[in-house]
């Protein structure tokens, strides 16, 4: 770029449209990013709430479960079947067994549930009764309800959490975790996640006595002992989020170009502009078909309002530019300011795509 001496007003003009395109771009994607990485964070406390925090029961529910049958309680999950994060739900197959001393009558085939979730088939695989020891072992099918979070969509991790609940209170069953012999499939697999950890751990639901099936945690009058499963899956690649971009990064690069043949060959590509907004602003259709209705704001949105960012920024700059040469006949600064101003808006765009699916990807 060769050199163009400037007068101070020229200096000024450029100062400020420089500043105004560096500082938006610095101010939205910080406090995008932060919000994306808030996220995260948040995920690896909500699994350590579960996982290090764990429940424990009040002495009046030590008592009330002192004549209860105390049951040793494992999971073993096989298969994710589907993961639908559209309808808000997951199929699982899994194997549970039940251990316990006395009790010889009880029968768990028909005595344990899914919190918010639907046993769809149910098999005895083994038991074993023997000098007052008990053990059953089913391999169980069921659909199980979870609202995913899409903050990070499509490049964020979910948790998903299996409570294994026994129809009785703790008065007549006590499930009692086997955190040593339950586990997960390491070969377990969705299409686009990998399996990043699990864990098992004591879960109690506790139900108030004047809100008939609401739960919370603490000073019920009736509680249920639950076995808790979970685990974390997250994105293996970012086809998806290819796919859900695809069309925004085609606008955005075409938008460039109009901005640099302005800035380099003096033709006035205004014209270009509103085809290009109608392709962007279209892109946000791909991503939202494959989320719930209820979408949470976070990278998708981002990542679109960048591109629209980067087309209207690209309007305005040529609108500028041809203001300079029009109005002040001065096509050797219009050309010297269009080229600053072109690769300010090319770097802040190139830094935008890069940051933003880095702030959302569970690495």
């Amino acid at each position: 770029m060769k050199r163009y001496k400037l007068t101070s007003q020229q200096r000024k003009m450029l100062l400020f449209w420089f500043c105004f395109v560096s500082f938006a771009a610095t101010a939205f994607i910080t406090s995008a990013s932060v919000y994306l990485i808030a996220d995260k964070k948040n995920e690896q406390l909500s699994w350590d709430y579960y996982f290090t925090e764990a429940d424990t029961y009040t002495e009046a529910e030590i008592a009330a479960s002192a004549n209860a049958a105390k049951l040793t309680t494992g999971t073993y999950i096989e298969r994710l079947d589907s993961v639908d994060i559209k309808n808000s739900k997951y199929a699982v197959t899994f194997k549970c067994w039940f251990n316990w001393s006395g009790f010889d009558d009880l029968d768990m085939e028909h005595r344990f549930e899914l919190y918010e979730g639907t046993i769809k088939n149910i098999v005895k695989k083994d038991e074993h009764r023997e000098n007052g020891n008990n053990y059953q072992l089913f391999e169980v099918t069921a659909d199980v309800s979870k609202e995913f979070g899409t903050k990070r969509f499509p490049l964020g991790s979910y948790q998903l959490r299996l409570y294994l609940k026994p129809l009785d209170n703790i008065e007549h069953i006590v499930l009692i975790p086997d955190k040593e012999n339950s586990g997960i499939n390491p070969k377990l697999n969705a299409a686009g996640f990998s399996l990043d950890r699990s864990g098992t751990a004591l879960f109690i639901h506790r139900r108030s006595a004047n809100t008939e099936g609401a739960y919370y945690k603490g000073g019920g009058t009736e509680s249920y002992s639950e076995v808790l499963t979970a685990m974390e899956l997250k994105r293996n690649s970012i086809g998806l989020y290819l796919k859900c971009i695809i069309a925004l990064i085609g606008t955005g690069i075409w938008a460039l170009i109009t901005l640099y043949i302005c800035a380099h060959h003096q033709t006035d590509s205004l014209g270009m502009m509103p085809a290009i907004l109608i392709g962007t602003v279209t892109n946000l259709m791909i991503g939202a078909n494959l989320v719930p209705d209820a979408l949470h704001t976070g990278l998708l949105e981002f990542i679109n309002v960048w591109g629209i960012y980067t087309v209207l920024i690209a309007t305005v700059l040529i609108v500028v530019i041809n203001r300079i040469r029009s109005k002040y006949n001065e096509s050797g600064f219009a050309e010297f300011f269009g080229k600053i101003l072109f690769y300010t808006v090319l770097i802040t765009t190139v830094l935008g795509h890069i940051i933003l699916p880095l702030s959302a990807f569970q690495f």
